[in-house]
């Protein structure tokens, strides 16, 4: 019996091996369909219940690949987006944040205020 709880929810970015035994990267996977989609071609869809994981892959690695396949989607309705569009926005701000808190240090002036 499988671990639920603690069971990795595949996800965009993670390699996973389909019917069939060809190893593909996840474009997303659809936990309310039942259905996964790989990038790469021939571009294919299996069901998720019946692909084994290979590897998951890291947050960088899933949110780098979700930002390039909303960028090739561009305005068209995308299951990417649907999937991942907010986490990702929200991963984005999150760095922006990180960087700016890393570049700004106190001026070493005494007296002087540091960057706001």
């Amino acid at each position: 019996m499988i671990d639920t709880a603690h069971a990795h929810r595949i996800r965009a970015g993670d390699i996973v091996r389909v019917p069939g035994g060809r190893e593909v990267t996840v474009a997303y996977a659809d936990y309310r369909s039942g259905g996964l989609s790989w990038t790469g071609w021939p571009g294919g869809y299996a069901a998720i219940d019946q692909c084994e994981l290979v590897r998951a892959a890291s947050d960088e690695e899933h949110y780098a690949l979700v930002g390039e396949l909303i960028r090739q989607a561009g305005a068209r309705p995308d299951p990417v987006e649907r999937l991942y569009g907010s986490a990702y926005r929200a991963w984005q701000m999150d760095r922006l944040f990180a960087q700016r808190a890393a570049v700004a240090e106190p001026d070493d002036e005494p007296g002087m205020p540091g960057p706001r």
